[in-house]
């Protein structure tokens, strides 16, 4: 049997993952700079889009499985939690002084004309946050194809609830006055669904492995959406003021839909069994990915730049197992 088994053990075996990854979400620039003068397609005033200040924040995982009587099967349910912190960006249009700065996101009706973005800001600030959650159940059988390849195919479920939040900033101002729109963007997401994929190991010797999976999932899921627009006046005549700020647009989404996610992994490992094959442990090191397709279902008017695109999670993972 490909295992892994223990000589006399339980049957049961725990995992603890440390994941370092970093979330993005595709879609989310907040302004734009452009040049003034653009006859020079490699000048360096040529402006480029603003997006949020992607970093890596640590998250884990935790399993409890058994091996089964039945046939070799083995059952798992694993946890896992990712939280990024908030991921800020901001810039000044006395930073790039050979460029405009043009926001992408109309904070609505802050304008005359909805259809028209402004010219020039003078400065733009974006925040984003995830709190992710998953849990997976799985079945599956390890095998070996020939000596030196182990497969285990599995088929389970998924479930996930997470929170994405969003907010932009922009301010337009003169020599003398100076006006500050703020969008605030709440984006909750929950879904459940089948989950199957593989695990392979391709082992070098008994103690040492290459390995990859690969799993796919069909989410029935929900987005329920909240956008919040306001502004107020903070210099006036060259004064600094304290106005109470004006609600310019406020909306909801709720929406249900399937939603595909793909995971991938690939990275070694290295196992071993001690006290009289009464215990096996292993210990795996990789690079892991996670797309979550059309995750960017931020309300949007018709004035504004495509903001549409999947969530990706990405980064080092690395897992400890147990069986005994």
């Amino acid at each position: 049997m490909a295992g892994p088994r223990t000589c006399s053990g339980t049957g049961a075996f725990i995992t603890g993952s440390f994941i370092y990854w970093t979330a993005r979400v595709n879609g989310l620039s907040y302004a734009t700079s452009g040049a003034r003068n653009g006859s020079d397609p490699d000048s360096p005033s040529r402006g480029n889009f603003k997006y949020p200040d992607w970093e890596f924040d640590p998250g884990f995982k935790v399993g409890l499985g058994f091996s089964l009587d039945h046939d070799g099967w083995d059952s798992l349910v694993q946890y896992t939690w990712l939280y990024t912190g908030t991921q800020k960006d901001r810039t000044r249009q006395s930073d790039i002084n050979t460029t405009t700065l043009i926001p992408t996101w109309n904070i609505a009706f802050a304008f005359p004309d909805d259809n028209l973005l402004p010219q020039r800001i003078t400065f733009g600030e974006s925040k984003w946050e995830l709190k992710f959650n998953a849990i997976d159940w799985e079945v599956g059988r390890n095998f070996y194809v020939s000596p030196r390849l182990k497969l285990r195919p599995s088929v389970g479920l998924k479930g996930t609830w997470h929170k994405q939040e969003y907010d932009v900033t922009v301010v337009e101002s003169s020599a003398s006055t100076a006006t500050e729109f703020v969008m605030k963007q709440d984006h909750d997401f929950w879904g459940i669904g089948p989950r199957g994929g593989i695990n392979t190991a391709w082992q070098f010797n008994p103690f040492f492995s290459l390995i990859g999976d690969l799993f796919l999932s069909g989410l029935w899921s929900n987005f329920d959406v909240e956008r919040k627009d306001t502004e107020r006046q903070t210099i006036s005549g060259g004064v600094p003021v304290d106005e109470p700020s004006t609600t310019n647009y406020f909306s909801k989404s709720d929406f249900y839909t399937l939603t595909p996610v793909l995971e991938i992994m690939i990275g070694l490992r290295a196992e071993t069994w001690f006290s009289n094959d009464d215990f096996h442990v292993s210990l795996d090191a990789g690079w892991e990915g996670q797309v979550w397709w059309s995750q960017n279902q931020y309300i949007q008017l018709r004035s504004e730049a495509n903001h549409e695109g999947n969530m990706v999670l990405q980064g080092l993972t690395i897992k400890l197992r147990l069986d005994f």
